[in-house]
């Protein structure tokens, strides 16, 4: 018998799957992603917004693009991190 975490799990592997495949058929795109959301946090840094640049901010924004940013705004904002 099955539980919910179980098929909760089986839902979010398959969900991330079809992201991987997604992202993959265009892997321009996740260059591009990748570019802007540097050149961004870049930005961010020459007006004073405050975030450190450091290896593991540089990471999550290389890796997430934008949507990685946005994330460590976020964090920043509510002082959990950065």
């Amino acid at each position: 018998m099955t539980t919910y975490v179980e098929l909760g799990a089986l839902i979010v592997a398959l969900f991330l799957l079809y992201l991987l495949m997604r992202f993959l058929k265009n892997p321009s795109h996740i260059l591009a992603n990748s570019i802007l959301g540097i050149i961004a946090f870049l930005i961010l840094d020459l007006f004073g917004f405050g975030i450190p640049i450091n290896i593991i901010s540089v990471g999550i924004v290389a890796i997430g693009g934008l949507t990685g940013l946005l994330l460590i705004i976020i964090l920043h904002i509510l002082g959990i991190g950065f």
